[in-house]
């Protein structure tokens, strides 16, 4: 059986990789799109304000799955949301906010409710129970939500998602504004690779391993292109060696003949055994051996 040309080979691996790239953007950048976490499924009864056309109604009736963030920063119009921050089987939710959305945060034993008041780009304006707090890009808000002097959630912003994070089990107790504490979030100064944030990460990480693939498959194509021709330089060289050397070409028998039948026969060998290992192409391999073939027809 014949080894693949190498040209196949590499016209083969380049497709695939290609194909691949096209296809890791494709499915993170909808996978992305689509997919926004914001908690487990739960019904409520109450009264749910609604945004029509810019003008506010009420609706009562039971809301059904909470829903996630839209996109940018939420100042437009938009029906308002109830998230539902269940943390007893989660511990993170990160959410795009919108003025009026509400978060429940469901603990073993007692649930919290936030509300967004206002937002802009480096900070949004929560309120619960009845107590209004500023969170901050480049701050940690932490809340003693059942007033032991144990931090139990943490909300933080980045200038589009709000972050809430459970640290602690709150004791069920009598409604209370919890106690509030501000810690800055201390930024590493210099730059750290990936520079490119999110879902490019892997696609810039594929992108350069591609282009080292191609530029390394280059280098090999046109390595192999002059072993092609190699074996035919060197048979022309000893051919015309002979010629220069040769005074009366019409003699059958001398030793310089004898010996570049020798090296063309060599060089013969050397091409067959090259085609062989598949580092030349089977076009190459007839040409050359054409040429040697007509040198020795020659002499």
């Amino acid at each position: 059986m014949k080894r693949v040309p190498n040209n196949v080979i590499a016209a083969l691996m380049i497709f695939l990789m290609v194909f691949s790239l096209i296809n890791t953007i494709f499915v993170s950048y909808y996978a992305e799109k689509k997919l926004f976490p914001t908690g487990k499924a739960a019904l409520l009864g109450g009264q749910i304000g609604v945004l029509v056309n810019g003008t506010a109604e009420t609706t009562t009736g039971t809301s059904g799955t909470g829903g996630g963030g839209g996109g940018g920063v939420g100042t437009g119009l938009r029906t308002p949301k109830i998230h539902i921050l269940n943390f007893i089987t989660k511990n993170l939710y990160s959410l795009i906010p919108f003025i009026n959305d509400k978060y429940i945060a469901i603990f073993p034993e007692s649930n919290y409710t936030f509300r967004t008041v206002d937002l802009t780009a480096q900070s949004v304006l929560m309120e619960t129970s009845n107590l209004a707090f500023n969170v901050k890009v480049g701050e940690l808000v932490k809340l003693d939500l059942d007033l032991d002097n144990i931090d139990d959630l943490s909300i933080s912003y980045d200038g589009k998602n709000i972050v809430f994070i459970s640290l602690h089990i709150p004791i069920p107790g009598p409604v209370a504004p919890p106690k509030i504490s501000i810690e800055k979030v201390i930024q590493e100064s210099g730059a750290r690779f990936p520079l490119i944030i999110g879902k490019y990460n892997y696609s810039l990480l594929f992108l350069i391993i591609l282009i080292a693939m191609f530029i390394l498959l280059t280098y090999q194509y046109r390595r192999l292109k002059k072993l092609e021709t190699k074996e035919e330089k060197q048979a022309v060289e000893i051919y015309k060696e002979y010629k220069s050397k040769i005074e009366d070409p019409n003699k059958i028998f001398t030793p310089e003949r004898v010996s570049i039948i020798i090296k063309l026969n060599r060089q013969l060998q050397l091409l067959q055994n090259n085609y062989n290992a598949g580092r030349i192409s089977k076009e190459a391999y007839n040409r050359g051996k054409e040429k040697i073939n007509k040198l020795l027809g020659d002499l």
